[in-house]
C-alpha cells in the first residue's frame, strides 16, 4: 500500500483526507493501533475527531 510517512507527527496523524488519509491507510492503521493497545494489555481506546466533512468516514473505517 502507498501511504506518505509524513502523515505520521510526533503527537497525532495529519493528512489531507481524500488522498492521503484515503480507507486502505486508515483500515490498515486502526488495525496496527489496535494490535499494540491489544499487545500492552489495553482494551479499550478514545477516538475523537472535528467536524470536517470527512471526519465520519474516516472515523467509521479506523474503527472497522
Amino acid at each position: 500500500m502507498d501511504f506518505n510517512p509524513g502523515v505520521f507527527r510526533q503527537y497525532d496523524v495529519r493528512g489531507r483526507a481524500d488522498d492521503e488519509l484515503h480507507d486502505d491507510f486508515v483500515r490498515a492503521l486502526g488495525q496496527a493501533y489496535g494490535s499494540f493497545i491489544k499487545r500492552h494489555g489495553g482494551s479499550k481506546i478514545a477516538l475523537g475527531r472535528d467536524a470536517r466533512l470527512s471526519g465520519p468516514r474516516i472515523m467509521a473505517t479506523f474503527e472497522a
